[in-house]
């Protein structure tokens, strides 16, 4: 999937001279890096509602939610799921970058259940103790003032 979006974004780039989308392809290589990277869950959700939702959210590769462990440091100090919020900057870019109705209901339907993952991630999260305690420190979960 990422490499047809490099190569669909790199020939628009090249085409148009517009290197927008050139941005959006380093933050979803940045999201394929981190998952290849990611740790190990202690916990993961398998219910059929999570995996429905998962794949509907998927923009980049298919994650259940999972305790992999609580990082509260950086922007984890202001938002408890910040990489969702730079996929809501990075999808709103794109959008000014590329406007139409496609676009728009695409991203608006994988950014909903993106959303929605989040709640179903906060579920699994919530089982530990520490991330309990956390997320009762951290008010917002994706954006900060509003969700």
């Amino acid at each position: 999937m990422f490499l047809g979006l490099a190569f669909r974004i790199g020939q628009d780039a090249l085409t148009s001279g517009r290197p927008t989308g050139l941005l959006l392809l380093a933050s979803e290589l940045l999201v394929v890096v981190l998952t290849l990277a990611r740790r190990k869950a202690g916990t993961i959700d398998r219910r059929w509602r999570t995996r429905l939702i998962a794949g509907v959210s998927i923009i980049g590769p298919f994650l259940l939610p999972a305790n992999r462990g609580i990082v509260s440091s950086g922007l984890y100090r202001l938002v408890r799921h910040p990489i969702y919020l730079g996929y809501l900057f990075t999808h709103g870019a794109f959008l000014v970058a590329n406007p139409s109705w496609w676009n728009l209901a695409a991203l608006a339907t994988a950014d909903v259940a993106l959303l929605v993952r989040s709640a179903y991630e906060e579920e699994t999260l919530r089982q530990d103790p520490v991330y309990a305690r956390y997320a009762t420190r951290v008010r917002w979960r994706v954006v900060p003032g509003v969700f």
